[in-house]
């Protein structure tokens, strides 16, 4: 039962005795235990209250309108014991912050040098397009990674959000959606023309990740087109790799499912990033 909330292929699982409750209430000893995920605090206390209602629903057909004296109910409250909001919100505005800077930074620096006029300097350099295009991202992927572990401990010290699993997971997590969203922040830089049309189509992008992402909704609640469409969305797979390392200790299969998908969309958008970006020095 457990191992199915980690890994989030459910929200609550129902322990009844393997008899029966017919039986068991006879002997005395009917007992029932609910295990709520509660990362997500009003979704935990959602699937409370219904369960609570079916289960007294079910003793009234069962046993009468007195219900059955013997059946004992019992809530466990995983991973937010207090029940609180910050704890699913916080880890969603985390991811949310690290993307913001790392596509709008990205985006602004290179556009803000072919307008200065520093980008024939570049392309009359004896360097590869290889080269010019790490030492243009680099540094803004070790910046990104830099924030993400300024926005982790703010969120541990400020908010008491714990940090329950490994720290190289975080950092790996950490480290593949930066290059994602450093790449997408090159690709935008060499389709702008200037600053302003750069932090544009950066914010046009970001609109719809934020949206998409679950951080303050969440995904399996939006219309099918919108969940086909957040698979897409790189923002989506770091909140959750956030939210299960962060709150429930990172399971593997989450850990890994969501990291191969990332992984793919950053070999995807930095491939897509140098082409163009090759096409631009060209």
């Amino acid at each position: 039962p457990f191992e199915l909330i980690a890994s989030g292929r459910a929200d609550a699982v129902l322990l009844a005795p393997k008899e029966g409750l017919a039986r068991a209430a006879e002997r005395g000893s009917a007992k029932m235990q609910l295990l709520v995920d509660a990362s997500n605090a009003s979704k935990a206390r959602a699937v409370e209250a219904y369960a609570k209602n079916i289960i007294s629903a079910a003793a009234v057909r069962e046993y009468g309108a007195r219900g059955s004296p013997a059946l004992k109910f019992d809530v466990r409250v995983l991973y937010n014991p207090g029940m609180e909001s910050s704890m699913f919100l916080v880890p969603g505005v985390m991811g949310m912050l690290v993307c913001l800077i790392t596509i709008i930074l990205t985006a602004m620096s290179l556009t803000r040098e072919r307008e200065m006029g520093t980008f024939e300097t570049i392309v009359s350099a004896p360097l590869s397009n290889a080269e010019v295009l790490l030492g243009k991202t680099v540094p803004y992927i070790l910046l990104g990674v830099a924030d993400a572990a300024l926005v982790v401990a703010a969120g541990y010290f400020l908010f008491g959000v714990p940090v329950r699993g490994a720290l190289w997971q975080l950092a790996l997590a950490a480290l593949v959606f930066v290059i994602t969203t450093v790449s997408v922040g090159t690709f935008i830089s060499t389709v702008s023309k200037n600053q302003q049309q750069a932090m544009l189509g950066g914010f046009m992008f970001l609109f719809p990740a934020i949206l998409m992402s679950g951080v303050m909704y969440p995904v399996e609640n939006m219309p099918d087109a919108v969940i086909a469409a957040a698979y897409l969305d790189p923002l989506m797979y770091f909140v959750r790799l956030l939210r299960s390392i962060m709150l429930k200790g990172g399971d593997t299969y989450v850990f890994w499912t969501n990291i191969g998908a990332l992984s793919l969309m950053a070999c995807f958008t930095a491939a897509l990033a140098y082409r163009r970006f090759r096409q631009t020095l060209n």
